[in-house]
């Protein structure tokens, strides 16, 4: 069910049970036809090893900070960017990573829209940088960026500062930095923020239950009518008994029956009465 609507999910988040809410609501429609056992999830294909072993130069501009077209020669082992403030070093760095990624993962973090990210102030437009490598058999070819092959090709500055000084963060803030620093952030993210219950978000009736209990209750009243039965037999007797008594003393309630009579087996005193009105109509 999660994976059905993911998207709608993720775009969710524990403040004020918004996720559960969120999973209540797919619960009632679709968790009675959901299958109790866990997807398959198709496995991202295993990466082929690069097609290249090193980089050879990286024309970039504009873009960024770089108003015009600047190439760098990258084919040192180590290389060093060193400058002033406003010099493009993190333009550089920047224009690395989208030639080999395809994106600049600061832009996705401050939302702007990453052509406007990526432009230069003054030209108002970029040019995608050219990455050349060196490839195995000695060729320069152009990288096709590729996010899932190179992405942990890149450690940001600002995740190695804050990685140095974990040992002064408190657990919690640790668990976040390594996520940061190994590109599971978003995951984290993810995951954080489902609610540990979602029970104030459903609507439980326990129809079988009540149900049950209905039952229960009717088999209690039924044995204590079974239970009580001879007890009002006996009420019963005795108030038939008092009745005769009543009306002639020594008279037993079968009696009293045969004297009065009923509809089906008329009594002494309704003939005696029909013998009257006889006798009254002569």
């Amino acid at each position: 069910m999660v994976m059905a609507d993911f998207d709608e999910i993720a775009a969710t988040s524990r403040q004020r049970n918004a996720r559960s809410a969120a999973l209540a609501s797919l619960a009632r429609l679709h968790l009675a036809a959901s299958p109790a056992e866990l997807p398959e999830i198709d496995m991202p294909a295993a990466t082929e090893e690069w097609s290249w072993r090193r980089l050879k130069e990286l024309t970039v501009g504009p873009f960024r900070g770089f108003r015009r077209e600047e190439q760098f020669d990258l084919r040192r082992r180590v290389i060093l960017f060193y400058g002033p403030n406003g010099s493009g070093k993190a333009s550089l760095c920047e224009a690395l990573e989208r030639g080999l990624l395809g994106s600049v993962e600061e832009a996705e973090l401050k939302r702007i829209d990453e052509r406007r990210y990526l432009a230069n102030i003054r030209t108002r437009n970029f040019v995608e940088p050219r990455l050349v490598v060196t490839a195995a058999n000695g060729n320069d070819i152009q990288v096709i960026a590729d996010a899932d092959r190179y992405r942990f090709s890149f450690i940001e500055k600002n995740r190695i500062d804050a990685f140095s000084r974990m040992a002064a963060r408190p657990p919690a803030q640790r668990t976040e930095l390594i996520a940061v620093l190994f590109g599971m952030d978003k995951f984290n993210d993810f995951v954080g923020h489902f609610n540990e219950q979602m029970d104030a978000e459903l609507v439980l009736r326990s129809d079988k239950q009540t149900a049950l209990r209905l039952k229960r209750e009717g088999i209690a009243r039924d044995q204590t009518t079974a239970r009580d039965e001879a007890q009002t037999l006996a009420r019963h007797d005795e108030d038939d008994a008092s009745y005769a008594q009543g009306y002639l003393a020594g008279t037993t309630y079968a009696r009293l029956k045969e004297i009065i009579g009923t509809p089906e087996a008329p009594g002494r005193l309704y003939l005696v009465a029909e013998l009257e009105a006889l006798d009254a109509n002569r």
